[in-house]
């Protein structure tokens, strides 16, 4: 009868370790998708208010230049040449997980003379992103 007694209590707390971890593993979960949301709602956020500005070459000496910008997770880095007030060339150093649409967007700089280029649904962060990688490397370059 003793051993019958002790059986029942050693599985009660073994069903009580369960449910204690049960309950931990909910809280991190629990944690983990707020501070998710959060992410989310912060990276949002920032992504409507970048803003891409104007190209003025005009005084911008000839030569190469690097730029990179940040946002969040989403990183640009260019390199953008430069030849009589022109952008000739402009190279995506990587950092983006669109580099075909990025790489469009470029082209399209370069094509235009402008960074007020149509972007990709799908991969505007990731363009908007390489746009201002732009805009930082020429961004004090002026003569």
């Amino acid at each position: 009868m003793a051993e019958e007694g002790i059986q029942p209590e050693a599985g009660g707390r073994k069903k009580r370790r369960w449910l204690v971890v049960l309950i931990v593993v909910a809280a991190v979960i629990f944690v983990l998708a707020v501070a998710g949301g959060i992410y989310a709602l912060l990276f949002t956020n920032a992504t409507h208010k970048l803003v891409v500005g104007e190209l003025d070459l005009s005084n911008v000496p000839g030569g190469t230049y690097e730029g990179e910008f940040n946002l969040y997770h989403v990183n640009g880095s260019v390199r953008v040449t430069v030849e009589d007030q022109r952008i000739t060339k402009i190279e995506n150093l990587g950092g983006s997980s669109n580099r075909e649409q990025v790489d469009t967007a470029l082209d399209e700089v370069v094509e235009e003379q402008s960074l007020q280029v149509d972007t990709i649904s799908g991969a505007t962060v990731s363009q908007k992103v390489a746009l201002k990688a732009v805009e930082e490397a020429l961004k004090g370059q002026a003569e």
